[in-house]
């Protein structure tokens, strides 16, 4: 998947959030039972690694085109940088 403008970005952003809500919705449905939990597991890593995909693309295309200005892309890997550490949290979390 190449990504080179700010729509493609744009669509990747929106296509993860869809896949991440819907394995959060997924998740609420099945409820907190003891034998869904594995099951529910998997399914929010499903959604986690859409975020995921989505973080090492758009830094993919902060480094390989992206905005000129050094005043726009420096803000924009902070934020990268802030999100793909809150997203290994995320992984971790199950097992904390």
């Amino acid at each position: 998947m190449k990504i080179e403008s700010t729509r493609d970005v744009g669509q990747l952003w929106l296509f993860s959030g869809l896949v991440f809500t819907a394995s959060v919705v997924v998740v609420r449905l099945l409820g907190r039972g003891y034998g869904v939990r594995t099951a529910s597991l998997w399914i929010g890593y499903v959604g986690l690694a859409a975020i995921g995909v989505a973080l090492l693309l758009t830094w993919r295309w902060l480094n390989h085109g992206g905005p000129r200005s050094l005043a726009v892309r420096i803000p924009l890997r902070l934020v990268v940088v802030a999100a793909i550490l809150l997203w290994v949290l995320a992984l971790l979390f199950p097992f904390l």
